[in-house]
């Protein structure tokens, strides 16, 4: 077994690994963010009007589902699973046309607009272009 994680880090691109950990930073923060959202506002927020309280509840649970699962694509890129390679790709174009379509609408000017589009096309560029990438993943 521990040859196979020795085999599967020595192969697994540098980017790849930067992606993963920043996903799995991404999930611990959204956890975290739940955690406020339950407890923080839902279930001690004694001064909060009760329906206030039971969305902060709900929302809590949907963000929570949210990190976990993000945790497990953190887990997919790092043990280079094909569907992590997948979403993540899928994941980027859906910021992108987030992007454009906020852009589209008025809500950034030129230079947030040129700033938030630097990280997603560079992480779809490279999972798409590098030919070590495609081989880590076996695509």
């Amino acid at each position: 077994m521990n040859s196979m994680n020795q085999l599967s880090s020595s192969r697994r691109p540098m980017g790849v690994s930067i992606v993963s950990l920043l996903v799995a930073l991404n999930a611990i923060l959204v956890l975290f963010a739940a955690a406020t959202w339950i407890f923080g506002i839902g279930l001690f927020g004694f001064n909060i009007p009760g329906n206030v309280r039971g969305f902060a509840i709900w929302y809590g649970l949907f963000a929570a589902l949210f990190g976990i699962i993000l945790g497990y694509l953190s887990w997919g890129l790092w043990s280079l699973q094909r569907w992590s390679l997948y979403t993540i790709v899928f994941i980027e174009v859906l910021n992108i046309v987030e992007i454009l379509a906020a852009w589209a609408q008025g809500f950034l000017s030129l230079v947030p607009f040129i700033l938030s589009l630097i990280l997603p096309v560079v992480i779809l560029t490279y999972f798409l272009a590098d030919r070590q990438v495609r081989q880590a993943f076996n695509v």
